[in-house]
């Protein structure tokens, strides 16, 4: 049973595989979509095994298996790669890679006569050996034994004395390029072509070693659906698919699993940790009510060996949940797969009940096949995917509608949405809004009504909230701040650095300044004109630069004081000893 211990250890690991794609901490993002994967995924729980998997062994194929595999996958590759690759849309768009599917044919599976070592009928063929392992069993046309047979292929398509002899070579040379004496780059384009087709559909059937069939709900597995692969993806990868959400929305919803092929485990950078590498995948829809699934299209291609072992996991588990015997039927919806001696015909009809929900994932119905069991399976009825996504870094769910740009390609969620502006409720992009200092979006227009950006700190305020100083909007936590003071006459705050302080009082605006601050005369204090000393005679002088004279007791300047004594007291002192003195 895939236990509550193991499936939070597993949801951990998606935390890292997040994390290290949005280089941002995921911890909320991961608890919210664990909750819901835990509510929709509850009942196949008991069963899968403690990694949220069921795996199988696929044995060698039989020679039959081979060949046919050969002669589907080669067609199906030849077509694909010209219509998906860039550097390969001109073999598409001649003839759909046909030409070059009649080729590879007769190389791969047919013998071919040809002119070589003074043998003039050297008859060239691959055993279903070769054409498994990609190596060649015997000596030919030089190679020796062990040698990969795309070198024998390549020396056929590059030499005349060869290709001259084998007429499908030739008309893929005519087909495409005109003739068949080729330039270089024309050589080199093909045979890149050819090359890339040959390592598609010989991955499709080279094991070497036995290869494991797993279906799983692992949520790591389902999230990598393309990525981790054997060099191929598709437009549910995850890094940077085309719709990068279908993966998290195959996740959360409760009927999806996914079955995949593997040679085993190596190091996964974006898990920090050994992983399976896929060599083959496709999603798995099953219907729990009546007993049945759909089987999605498979990547990189079909492979009818690989499929055959992931429907008798499926069967496995509509078998358990069911209470039924194990046993089933099978339709075969793409006409890639035959069925297994162990299957039976499903003669129904040959349509579907798959709702794709919501918009996150691809919208094709491309299915490979359904099967149901035998005892109590119906025809399939399934919504597949959700309506709202979740965003790994946050949490909040995400609707569709909420963006500007298409959110698909984005698994988080911060790009591209839709938002509101705080004060008339305008729906904007959110590259268009304006933030304010409390987080709150707004438009242009609310802006230029209602708010104000700092002069000190750039942040942006309601003008209810702001002061205006000299002109300029300052916001209430920088006002207080040293660079600005309020007039101790006025109460007016002005800059700090054009206000003149007056000792004993406080700041002073130049107009307050200029009305009611002296400066005093001697020392050069400003001073409060209140608290400033006038001379009759003229003159400002401040507290510290006056005293008393001793005899008349009058305030009189520092330097107009002798031993004391104002100058006319001193004088009137002197005036008083001359009559004495008479």
């Amino acid at each position: 049973m895939f236990g509550q211990e193991a499936r939070t250890e597993a949801w951990a690991r998606a935390g890292v595989l997040f994390s290290n794609i949005l280089n941002v901490p995921c911890k909320n993002g991961i608890r919210a979509m664990q909750q819901e994967y835990e509510r929709s995924k509850k009942w196949m729980f008991p069963f899968f095994d403690d990694n949220g998997r069921i795996r199988a062994t696929v044995d060698v194929p039989n020679s039959a298996d081979i060949y046919n595999s050969v002669l589907h996958h080669v067609e199906d590759s030849c077509r694909l790669l010209g219509f998906r690759t860039e550097r390969f849309e001109h073999f598409y768009r001649v003839d759909s890679g046909v030409a070059m599917s009649d080729m590879l044919r007769t190389l791969l599976l047919r013998g071919n006569y040809v002119a070589y070592d003074g043998v003039e009928h050297y008859y060239v063929r691959f055993s279903p050996e070769e054409l498994f392992t990609g190596k060649l069993k015997k000596d030919m046309l030089g190679f020796q034994k062990g040698t990969r047979i795309s070198k024998v292929l390549r020396l056929i398509w590059t030499k005349p004395e060869f290709s001259e002899r084998i007429y499908p070579v030739n008309a893929a040379k005519m087909a495409y390029f005109g003739t068949t004496d080729l330039t270089k780059e024309q050589e080199n384009l093909g045979w890149g072509f050819i090359n890339t087709v040959l390592g598609q559909v010989l991955s499709v059937i080279k094991v070497g070693e036995k290869v494991d069939i797993v279906l799983s709900i692992n949520p790591v597995d389902m999230l990598m659906a393309s990525v981790h692969t054997t060099s191929w993806r598709s437009c549910h990868n995850i890094i940077d698919g085309e719709y990068a959400t279908g993966p998290m929305s195959y996740v959360l919803d409760g009927v999806t699993c996914i079955a995949y092929a593997t040679r085993g485990a190596d190091y996964c950078d974006l898990l920090e940790e050994d992983w399976d590498r896929k060599l083959w995948r496709q999603m798995v829809f099953l219907d729990k009510n009546n007993l049945s699934a759909i089987l999605s299209r498979q990547y990189p291609q079909e492979n009818s060996l690989f499929e055959k072992e992931a429907r008798r996991l499926v069967a496995k588990v509509l078998s358990e949940y069911g209470g039924v015997p194990y046993k089933w039927k099978y339709l075969n919806m793409s006409g890639g797969c035959s069925m297994s001696a162990d299957e039976e015909a499903d003669t129904g009809r040959r349509g579907h009940n798959v709702e794709i929900c919501g918009e996150w994932m691809y919208p094709g119905d491309a299915f490979s096949g359904r099967i149901k069991m035998s005892e109590g399976g119906r025809d399939p009825d399934i919504v597949v995917g959700v309506t709202e996504m979740i965003c790994p870094v946050c949490g909040e769910y995400r609707s569709y509608d909420d963006y500007s740009t298409d959110p698909r390609s984005d698994i988080s969620c911060c790009d591209g949405r839709w938002v509101y502006c705080e004060h008339c409720e305008t729906k904007m992009r959110e590259e268009d809004c304006i933030i304010t200092y409390c987080g709150d979006s707004i438009c242009d227009y609310c802006y230029n009504e209602y708010y104000a950006t700092c002069t000190d700190c750039g942040e942006i305020y309601h003008r209810d909230d702001m002061w205006y100083v000299d002109g300029e909007a300052v916001c209430s936590d920088c006002v207080q701040s040293d660079t600005y003071s309020e007039c101790w006459e006025c109460r007016e705050i002005h800059c700090t650095d054009i206000m003149i302080y007056a000792d004993g009082k406080g700041y002073f605006c130049e107009y307050c300044a200029d009305h009611y601050l002296d400066t005093c005369d001697t020392c050069g204090t400003v001073g409060y004109g209140e608290d400033m000393y006038h001379m009759p005679e003229g003159g400002v002088y401040c507290e510290g630069c006056v005293d008393r004279c001793d005899e008349c007791g009058e305030v009189r300047p520092l330097h107009k004081l002798t031993e004391g004594v104002c100058d006319d007291c001193e004088e009137l002192m002197a005036q008083e000893m001359e009559v004495k003195a008479i």
